[in-house]
């Protein structure tokens, strides 16, 4: 012990010799330090736990966009998913008595909570009546960041009409703390039932087959790999294009990516990942060129992926409405799309 604290003080009085060399000492493991944290949180949010807050997230994978009556039959159809749910991420507006707020809303089938595990800290998900009748349910679950940002925390929360778009929706819920949604690194401030798409949206997507609007996440069951269930699912997406041909023209494959490789959160905008959705070119630039990748845009606003289909593009940037036809995005985005690079895209 004595040898060791005399190894301190003459380190300590060699550093007060050389205040030169403690300086880039110092510096040098700050540095390190900071390197090895930022890539540790990293390698944690994207590849260890990239939706935390959700059970068995190791089991969870992403499939292919799809349109809502193709979700439907897949998610009845198949056999390999203890859960398949279905998500649009969308910018919504909160107003009424306060100012009014810019928000990430989500669009999620019924059995979105229920089937990814997560248990709401206050009031519930929602119930499978919810998601049934267009328009017929005008409920609301709130992110716990939100509910304790603009409502304060209070409890009294649940069963509250809060106007979103302005339209009332009765909050019925608050998430835990730990779940913000399940794309990687975008984070979710409230949940309503896709029934609901066509009031907040104004337009009609549940009956569309051809309209690519959702993008669903699946929990495998137990023994069933991640190749057996996209096998399974393209069997099945076949028998639907035999079904429906007019709805189903050019590839109808899909594809179950690992959520760590998912392109369609913030992983898919990173400009090395070879899944990229969206590819960010110009480092350093806070509006970074973007261009098309192997898939279709599927984070333009924080919008889910719609497989090419441009029209919907253009419909999104059109909305005046919009934080992409104002220029405007969320900082939680890694890249800011100006209006014109967003009509760039589809052409």
């Amino acid at each position: 012990m004595e040898t060791l604290i005399q190894d301190v003080r003459y380190g300590l009085r060699m550093l007060r010799k050389s205040p030169g060399l403690t300086a880039v000492a110092v510096l040098t493991l700050a540095l390190g330090i900071g390197a090895n944290s930022t890539i540790f949180s990293w390698i944690n949010g994207t590849l260890l736990n990239p939706i935390p807050g959700v059970s068995h997230a190791s089991d969870c994978v992403e499939l292919t966009g799809l349109s809502y009556p193709d979700y439907v039959d897949l998610r009845d159809r198949n056999h390999s998913f203890f859960a398949l749910v279905a998500v649009d991420l969308y910018p919504m507006e909160l107003t009424g008595n306060e100012n009014p707020q810019h928000v990430w809303g989500v669009f999620s089938t019924a059995n979105y909570f229920e089937g990814l595990g997560v248990k709401p800290i206050l009031g519930r998900g929602f119930s499978p009546e919810e998601g049934e009748k267009p328009n017929a349910a005008p409920v609301v679950v709130l992110s716990y960041d939100l509910w304790e940002t603009r409502f304060g925390g209070e409890r009294s929360v649940i069963g509250r009409v809060i106007q979103v778009n302005k339209h009332a929706y009765t909050v019925i819920g608050v998430a835990p703390p730990d779940f913000v949604g399940t794309q990687a690194g975008l984070q979710a401030d409230l949940w309503v039932p896709t029934s609901m798409v066509e009031q907040l949206h104004d337009l009609d997507l549940l009956p569309a087959r051809g309209d690519t609007w959702l993008l669903p996440i699946g929990r495998l069951k137990p023994g069933v790999t991640r190749e057996q269930a996209q096998a399974e699912m393209n069997v099945l997406m076949q028998q639907i294009v035999r079904e429906h041909p007019d709805s189903h023209q050019g590839d109808n494959s899909i594809t179950l990516y690992p959520l760590w490789r998912a392109p369609f959160g913030m992983n898919g905008l990173h400009p090395h990942n070879p899944f990229s959705a969206v590819r960010c070119l110009g480092r350093g630039s806070p509006t970074g060129l973007c261009q098309r990748g192997k898939s279709s845009a599927r984070a333009l606003g924080g919008t889910a992926a719609r497989n090419g289909d441009p029209a919907f593009h253009r419909r999104i940037a059109q909305t005046p409405d919009s934080p992409i036809a104002r220029g405007e995005f969320d900082p939680r985005l890694v890249c800011r799309l100006p209006c014109d690079a967003v009509h760039d895209m589809d052409r």
